[in-house]
């Protein structure tokens, strides 16, 4: 769940040791190297949207222009080579507009491990 104001962002913080309840962590348990594929609606409520580019991911903390990073304009895979046994702190910003309306928007995100 996200509060942004219009004009605003916020963001989700992962963590990469899964200690934090509040903050996503990825853990390979399965028994092969994985990449991650994400996908995302727009958010909508009522007849306003927050297009879905608006949204990002990082696998590199709160850096969301690192080669770990990308936003869901559309569907894409990101090589995150995450070997089986291990974590990997996700976190997601989210962009608000200036011109957005005030509500509560909701949207669909994906997150599909695929092997490496």
């Amino acid at each position: 769940v996200f509060k942004a104001p219009a004009g605003g962002s916020a963001e989700l913080i992962g963590d990469s040791d899964g200690s934090s309840s509040s903050n996503l962590t990825i853990t390979n348990i399965g028994n092969v190297v994985v990449d991650f594929e994400f996908s995302a609606t727009n958010l909508t409520y009522g007849s306003s949207v927050i297009v879905s580019d608006k949204l990002y991911y990082s696998f590199d903390s709160s850096n969301f222009n690192s080669d770990l990073a990308g936003n869901f304009s559309t569907k894409q895979r990101k090589d995150v080579n995450l070997f089986p046994a291990s974590s990997r702190g996700l976190s997601f910003k989210l962009s608000v507009p200036a011109s957005t309306a005030p509500g509560n928007y909701s949207g669909k995100v994906s997150v599909v491990a695929v092997s490496s």
